[in-house]
């Protein structure tokens, strides 16, 4: 899916990410997202409040995030939308208080459940 479709699918909002792997070669970018699937339009009463999802990337043409680390404990993503057709990111850090934005341009996105 494209990166649009991607953050109308799916709400980040209290989600955390866990692990990000930037693989430069292959221009790909990876994300393992402890995710809040009760936040979800899809979500049907019974399943799993929260599970690890794993985001790709494909044919990444930027990545930036300075300002923190995405992958802390307690770094929570606030918002995610668009900006110029890169994926943005807002991210909380609740130890440090510190708010910074994961920016990635990709082509596509895969979301593996």
């Amino acid at each position: 899916m494209k990166p649009k479709e991607f953050i109308e699918r799916y709400y980040l909002h209290d989600s955390y990410i866990q692990k990000v792997e930037y693989d430069i070669l292959n221009r790909m970018i990876t994300l393992d997202i402890m995710f809040s699937f009760w936040m979800q339009d899809f979500y049907k009463k019974g399943n799993a409040k929260q599970g690890t999802i794993k985001v790709v990337f494909r044919n990444v043409s930027k990545y930036n995030c300075d300002g923190g680390n995405p992958a802390a404990p307690l770094a929570g993503i606030l918002t995610a939308k668009l900006r110029n057709n890169d994926l943005v990111l807002a991210i909380l850090d609740d130890e440090t208080g510190v708010c910074f934005e994961m920016t990635i341009a990709a082509e596509s996105v895969e979301v593996v459940i």
